[in-house]
């Protein structure tokens, strides 16, 4: 598989998990605590892509859940994204992150991160956001609902790339 086929299989799968996410907990009314499947994808992404693919597939996978996500300005969470991309990757050569309470804990602490980058930008950038209470509120909470959904993110993106990769096969617009 190409690393634009793997990358779009992500985004496949992304779209999937989150599509299914965000009618189910808007009915059940706890969407304030919904767990950040596409942020534990960019955790996989790291630990599994070359960085110019994962780059951009941290990018696409953060506009899709900007998209999900409207009350956000447009890009927000695609700037988050590759930024826990890029250390994702950093961590990736010093931490075993396999075992599934280390990508529990790995999820919880990236969420809690990513929760601390979302209130830094928008403090930057968004002055009409005044709702920061509420986010530092949420922010443990939030890591501790993302947790346990981390190894079944994983093991769902990792049966997925297994099944369509293919050794030796590059392409130019990402490079392998």
């Amino acid at each position: 598989m190409t690393s634009a086929s793997r990358s779009l299989a992500v985004l496949l799968i992304v779209y999937l998990l989150l599509g299914l996410e965000s009618p189910l907990l808007h009915q059940l009314r706890v969407a304030l605590l919904a767990p950040d499947v596409a942020l534990v994808a960019v955790v996989w992404l790291g630990l599994n892509f070359p960085p110019v693919a994962g780059v951009i597939t941290a990018m696409a996978v953060g506009f899709l859940k900007d998209a999900f996500v409207p009350t956000v300005p447009v890009g927000m969470h695609a700037e988050i994204f590759v930024i826990v991309f890029q250390l994702s990757r950093l961590m990736a050569g010093r931490v075993l992150v396999r075992g599934v309470i280390t990508l529990m804990v790995t999820a919880a602490l990236v969420s809690a991160l990513a929760s601390g980058l979302y209130l830094l930008l928008t403090l930057l950038f968004d002055r009409s956001f005044t709702a920061y209470a509420l986010v530092a509120r949420l922010m443990l909470p939030h890591a501790l609902v993302t947790a346990p959904f981390a190894p079944f993110v994983f093991f769902l993106l990792d049966r997925v790339d297994r099944a369509f990769r293919r050794r030796g096969s590059g392409d130019m617009l990402f490079g392998s």
